[in-house]
This record gives C-alpha cells, sequence and structure tokens, in this order.
C-alpha cells in the first residue's frame, strides 16, 4: 500500500513542463523533445527560419544560443576564426578560448550573429562561457564581456544593437 501512495503522490507531482531546455546540435524533427518547455535555446546554425516558426507556433519561446568566449569547431565559420583562438578550452577538446578583444571576433558576435539571431524573430540570447574573462582576467577582456553581455538586455528590448 506504501508503494502506491508513494507512486501516486510522484506522480502528482510531476511537471507538465519545464522552464527552459538547452538543445545544442538537436534535431528538430525530434518534435516531442520540445513539448515539455516553455523556453528553448537552439543553436541558430541548425536550426532554419521555419522550424523557429514551428517551435514558436506551438507557444515556445526560441532563444539563440551566442558562444561569445569559444570558437567551437563544429561552428561554420570555424576555419576563418582561427587567428582569434586561445589555447583549448579544458574538457572540451574541438573548443577554444577566444580573444575576445579582437575586433573581428566582436564582429562575429555582435553583427553577424545577435543581429541576424534578432532578425530571423528568436526571442532572445542564451550567452555561454563569459567565463573567458577568468581565463583570461585583464580589464579588455572584460570590457568586452560587459559589452557583449549587454546586447542581450539591447535584444531584449528590441533596441538597434551596437557595440
Amino acid at each position: 500500500m506504501l508503494f502506491s501512495a508513494v507512486t501516486v503522490l510522484l506522480v502528482a507531482c510531476r511537471k507538465d513542463s519545464f522552464d527552459y531546455g538547452v538543445f545544442i546540435g538537436a534535431d528538430i524533427n525530434q518534435q516531442k523533445k520540445y513539448e515539455c518547455y516553455d523556453n528553448i535555446v537552439v543553436d541558430p546554425s541548425s536550426f532554419k527560419g521555419k522550424q523557429v516558426e514551428t517551435l514558436k507556433a506551438d507557444g515556445k519561446n526560441v532563444h539563440a544560443y551566442l558562444n561569445i568566449g569559444s570558437v567551437e569547431n563544429a561552428q561554420p565559420y570555424y576555419k576563418r576564426y582561427e587567428d582569434v583562438m586561445l589555447v583549448r578550452y579544458d574538457g572540451w577538446p574541438d573548443e577554444h578560448w577566444a580573444d575576445v578583444t579582437k575586433e573581428k571576433w566582436q564582429r562575429l558576435v555582435v553583427q553577424n550573429q545577435a543581429r541576424v539571431y534578432k532578425k530571423r524573430g528568436l526571442d532572445g540570447l542564451f550567452i555561454d562561457n563569459t567565463d573567458v574573462y577568468y581565463q583570461y582576467h585583464m580589464p579588455e577582456v572584460d570590457a568586452c564581456i560587459t559589452q557583449t553581455t549587454g546586447v542581450q538586455a539591447d535584444y531584449q528590448r528590441r533596441r538597434r544593437l551596437c557595440f
């Protein structure tokens, strides 16, 4: 009897949905995977506009994953940004820390990614790897991270993005 009561209690306490889920490298065709999430974080290089529209039509808020502190070899721009790579990201063999002080990197993150994601109708940005500052603890790195994360606030307010 105790087992049944615990089972009923667990089933009754289970949430129908979760606040958010991060799906980097995920396949949009696995629609079931997204059903229980109100907010979905996707890698926009893997998702087409129509796929984002489908998720939004299902009532989801769709946010773009934006890696501002490291260069991932799975990204289409990887080869063009080898000159901003610093040391290998410990624990992530296919990633290098990025020199966020380089104007070339800043243009990629703000103009070529964040602005494009806004135009594609994504609801916001999920910014990752701001901890590059702890790897390269310099005032210039701090300033660049602060400015770049400020893009998120502008994005959310639907203002013009600037760096």
